[in-house]
């Protein structure tokens, strides 16, 4: 009887034994489950705090890139207003330049017509001439008649020349001034902004696409 009673206090300890035994193994795979779960939630803690001091960098720059779309919508709209003035300008120029051209047109046919009577006061000068070689005059008679007829010869030419001379100055001057508009109308153009800040900071985002997943997901 004791024999048998020793050996069920043997099994007892044993069982005993295996089961603080196996309460031990599972406190310490407990143990080892919490130091994993703690380890992952500071990774993912450290993970959260970069994403999140990324975002901060990242909506730093967005400010800025809207602050730049305004002030280039600000600088365009000043330089479409611009562009307009000059295009008005332009075209202004334009007018007067066939109002000019005009002109010059009916003054060439003021010049045309007195070429004609310059033509017949040279033909006048030289029939006088042979007439008065003709008649015989006196050589004191023939001086003054050859002075006053030349006097307005030359004087008629001079007129001519200075129309001529004149116009055909004006008309330069007035393309160099239509030359240098379409200068300024180019260089109105040219300044522009071609950055499109809509379509940089789209660039940004979609660059960064990951990142802004993670921050969606850690954010649901």
């Amino acid at each position: 009887m004791s024999n048998f009673n020793y050996a069920n206090n043997i099994f007892a300890v044993q069982e005993a034994v295996n089961n603080c035994a196996m309460e031990i193994l599972n406190a310490h795979a407990d143990y080892e489950h919490g130091r994993s779960v703690r380890k992952q939630a500071q990774a993912n803690d450290d993970e959260y705090n970069e994403l999140v001091d990324a975002y901060n960098v990242l909506l730093a720059k967005a400010k800025k890139l809207a602050q730049f779309h305004r002030e280039a919508q600000n600088n365009n709209a000043s330089l479409q207003e611009h562009i307009s003035t000059i295009s008005q300008q332009y075209n202004e120029l334009v007018d007067d330049n066939q109002n000019l051209s005009n002109a010059f047109s009916q003054k060439d046919d003021e010049i045309q017509s007195l070429k004609a009577q310059l033509k017949i006061k040279d033909q006048e000068l030289q029939k006088s001439k042979a007439k008065v070689k003709n008649l015989g005059e006196t050589v004191f008679t023939f001086t003054l008649v050859n002075t006053i007829l030349s006097t307005q010869t030359t004087a008629l030419k001079n007129v001519l020349g200075s129309w001529e001379n004149g116009k055909i100055y004006q008309k330069q001057g007035f393309i160099n001034a239509l030359k240098e508009a379409a200068k300024k109308v180019d260089f109105a153009k040219n300044q522009v902004p071609t950055t499109n800040s809509v379509e940089a900071f789209a660039y940004l985002e979609n660059s960064n696409k990951p990142l802004f997943e993670k921050l969606q997901n850690l954010s649901l």
